[in-house]
């Protein structure tokens, strides 16, 4: 709710207040939306995702968030503490950017396949210390390497949904992708994230951490 009503002020760009469990505008009071917005045992999944784009600029698709805030939720009832910034990006980090058993070693775009129009990609993977090179075509590089992975390694999956942001409160320009992956005939999601500042690489990197969470 809180992450709604931020979200609704932001885009409407008036001066009345609405935002569900925060009365007043904190600015008005001299403070800053850290110092009110608090995450414990008690907290819904919009504080974490706020916390989580505010403070680390990661916008996570609705599934992840509910995946990731089931995972606060637990901490803050084990721990009976109101759960820090910095425990919110470790828990994330730790469930959505996975390296292994897949590991990206190398990835180029070598560009269209003139008769079909695909794009084809050269990979270099290394998945439990054995090192797979292929290469794959798709309408665009995550589709291209998605198909190269199916191939390869005998996965039975589908690439249902992918977004990205840009980092941009970072030192360098960064950026996040997401994806959701199905498994299981499609009745169960997988999410990951990839960070880089490859808009290309991001989105590949992503697909690697989802399917790190399908193999671990």
């Amino acid at each position: 709710a809180i992450r709604k009503g931020m979200d609704a002020i932001e885009k409407a760009n008036s001066d009345k207040w609405s935002v569900p469990y925060l009365p007043i505008d904190p600015a008005d009071i001299g403070r800053d939306y850290e110092a009110i917005i608090r995450v414990n045992s008690q907290s819904g999944k919009g504080g974490t995702a706020w916390i989580l784009e505010n403070d680390h600029q990661i916008r996570l698709p609705k599934g992840a968030e509910v995946e990731l805030s089931s995972k606060i939720q637990k901490i803050a009832d084990t721990s009976g503490n109101e759960i820090t910034s910095d425990i919110i990006w470790k828990t994330f980090s730790e469930n959505f950017i996975i390296d292994g058993p897949f590991t990206l070693i190398d990835f180029n775009v070598e560009g269209a396949n003139r008769e079909s129009n695909l794009e084809i990609i050269n990979t270099k993977i290394k998945y439990k210390n054995k090192i797979y090179e292929f290469s794959s075509q798709g309408n665009g590089p995550i589709s291209a390497f998605v198909n190269g992975i199916r191939e390869n390694f005998d996965l039975q999956f589908t690439l249902e949904d992918f977004g990205q942001n840009t980092r941009s409160a970072t030192s360098k320009a960064e950026a996040a992708a997401y994806v959701e992956l199905k498994i299981e005939n499609g009745q169960r999601s997988i999410f990951g994230c990839g960070i880089n500042t490859s808009i290309t690489l991001a989105p590949i990197l992503a697909v690697i951490s989802a399917l790190n969470k399908f193999k671990d």
